[in-house]
């Protein structure tokens, strides 16, 4: 169990402007680069980027992403 990739919500529920996902984990950035097709997430931890959730092609939702290689993290792990 401790080498899980978890994701939890950091919003609470209900209607709001916007929704905080963490993930974290040995593979979150395989979980971020299978989610929003970002390659230059990964390539610049530390910095916020500008991409989509996406489906296949499809956009589902316009996002802001930030990716933190281990062990420069909250966590000292992984992590988004």
């Amino acid at each position: 169990m401790l080498d899980d990739t978890i994701t939890a919500p950091a919003t609470p529920p209900g209607r709001a402007g916007i929704a905080v996902i963490r993930v974290s984990g040995a593979e979150t950035a395989l979980l971020m680069e299978r989610v929003l097709h970002s390659s230059a997430l990964l390539a610049q931890p530390g910095r916020l980027h500008r991409t989509y959730v996406m489906q296949g092609a499809e956009r589902l939702a316009e996002c802001l992403a930030v990716f933190f290689r281990a062990p420069r993290s909250y966590t000292g792990e992984d992590a988004a």
